[in-house]
């Protein structure tokens, strides 16, 4: 993208997944992404963060992958 198009981008789409391991979240913060959007949700977390008003929140990837080179 930064080659063709002269643009960086920092948000992942996981779009159609079926399940969203903690190893997809780290891959993307390697590939230095900072945020990510996916379109399906288990039903119960689905309900229980309606209730609570919750859908939006921060998950974070294993710790030892922070979108960083050390």
């Amino acid at each position: 993208m930064q080659k063709e198009f002269g643009v960086r981008p920092t948000v992942a789409w996981n779009l159609g997944s079926y399940g969203h391991s903690a190893a997809a979240q780290a891959l993307f913060a390697d590939m230095g992404m900072e945020a990510q959007f996916f379109d399906r949700i288990a039903n119960e977390d689905k309900g229980a963060r309606q209730e609570n008003n919750t859908q939006t929140f921060i998950w974070e990837p294993f710790a030892r992958h922070s979108g960083e080179k050390k």
